[in-house]
């Protein structure tokens, strides 16, 4: 026991032979400590490069440290690493999703605000058409209606002028009277083809009214 307490010294990594087997196993123990506790953490960092980390960055990863650990120098298996990646992973997947729903809204509210604002645009096109066929259907009752009232105004003079004619032939005499008769025929054929004429040129205007229209 004298050989092997001389040999016990804690700053000794060796042990002398003369020394028993006790000694010798508590004086390794204590002086290989710490070597193997740095051997461990350089197997650690090399386990934890980006090489063998998937696509990660080496920034991304938190150490843990071990607090039955004496040095404080985090000691993580690689099978515990990728389960850590796989975890924040699988954490960023709802935020990724969110985002990709958010833009889906988006793209849907667009696309029915572009259909709303198309439909709104046919709509005031079939308005102003229908206003303009209105406003078609008007003039062409105006033109009737003007028409129709210069008629009963032509025919209440020609009637007028027969009235006195004949009241004043019942005072002439025969020859007179058929110059009358003559002059009258006259006048009524002269306005016959004025009624004509006119009839003509209302049926070339509505005609080019109506090309203008459909032109539009």
């Amino acid at each position: 026991m004298g050989g092997g307490g001389a040999s016990t010294n804690g700053s000794s990594r060796n042990c002398s032979g003369s020394g028993s087997g006790s000694g010798s196993g508590s004086a390794s123990g204590s002086g290989n400590r710490n070597s193997i506790v740095e051997s461990q953490s350089q197997s650690q960092s090399r386990s934890q490069s980006p090489k063998e980390t998937s696509n990660f960055k080496e920034e991304e990863i938190t150490p843990i440290h071990n607090n039955n650990n004496d040095d404080g120098i985090a000691v993580q298996g690689r099978d515990e690493v990728e389960a850590e990646l796989k975890l924040s992973f699988r954490n960023n997947i709802p935020r990724v999703l969110e985002e990709e729903a958010r833009e889906e809204e988006q793209e849907q509210e667009q696309e029915q605000e572009q259909e709303q604002e198309q439909e709104q645009e046919q709509e005031q096109e079939q308005e102003q058409e229908q206003e303009q066929e209105q406003e078609q259907e008007q003039e062409q009752e105006q033109e009737q209606e003007q028409e129709q009232s210069k008629r009963k105004r032509k025919s209440r003079k020609r009637k007028d002028k027969k009235s006195r004619s004949r009241s004043r032939s019942r005072s002439r005499s025969r020859a007179e009277q058929e110059q009358e008769q003559e002059q009258e025929q006259e006048q009524e054929q002269e306005q016959e083809q004025e009624e004509e004429e006119e009839e003509r040129k209302r049926r070339r205007r509505k005609g080019r009214k109506g090309r203008r229209g459909r032109k539009g």
